[in-house]
């Protein structure tokens, strides 16, 4: 009994594990500097662009990011990054599949602003998705300029860029547009079991093994 009670625990811990983060999905450089704009609640309610998971199916996408500033000194409109499925090479409002939390930024000068995500996702190999940056609901502040990105000179994906001046997000006034909107995407394998908790597994079998045997 002793044994199988040891067995148990380390079968439960196994459930408990990290997550190998920090890796680069994706990221579309600014290499044509600020170029959309004027994305804010009174402004442009949706930016978005596309890219193909070109990785291991099961990878998580964990954090997002766009390349933007602020357009004048203060405070930008609040806005939350999201990730969202394709529909026949298009941006889905409607499956919006990962989203962060509010996020609010001032930086005068062009540079990556990231969120992470509230509950990653696991992506599947050769799949398009989509990174927006959406104002929709949200309180209002100054307009962001966002950086722009060659199509196809790092990925080959042919990525576009879409955005959406209907309050609701919903209708793409811009549609399959190029330069590309500069985006980020980092994550990692899904979640692994820590090397305590192996050993731990590794021991409570080795025990059961034993107990067989002397019975």
């Amino acid at each position: 009994m002793f044994f199988r009670v040891i067995v148990l625990a380390a079968l439960s811990l196994t459930g408990a594990g990290i997550t190998a983060s920090g890796a680069v999905i994706t990221d579309k450089t600014p290499d044509v500097g600020p170029y959309w704009h004027p994305l804010a609640v009174s402004g442009t309610a949706v930016y978005t662009d596309s890219f193909v998971f070109s990785g291991a199916t099961g990878t998580m996408a964990e954090v997002l990011g766009v390349y933007m500033l602020v357009q004048g000194e203060g405070t930008g409109s609040q806005f939350r990054l999201q990730l969202w499925g394709d529909l026949s090479n298009s941006p889905d409002p409607g499956s919006v599949l990962a989203t962060t939390g509010v996020l609010q930024v001032s930086n005068p000068a062009l540079q990556l602003v990231t969120g992470t995500l509230l509950t990653p996702y696991s992506m599947t190999s050769g799949t398009r998705y989509w990174v927006a940056a959406t104002t929709v609901g949200l309180l209002d502040g100054l307009d962001y300029q966002v950086g722009a990105h060659t199509q196809n000179s790092i990925y080959q994906d042919n990525g576009t860029f879409w955005y959406s001046n209907d309050p609701n997000g919903i209708t793409f006034d811009g549609q399959g547009l190029t330069p590309e909107m500069a985006i980020y995407v980092e994550g990692g394998a899904g979640e692994v079991p820590e090397p305590g908790t192996l050993a731990m597994l590794g021991a409570g079998l080795g025990a059961l093994a034993m107990l067989r045997r002397r019975k």
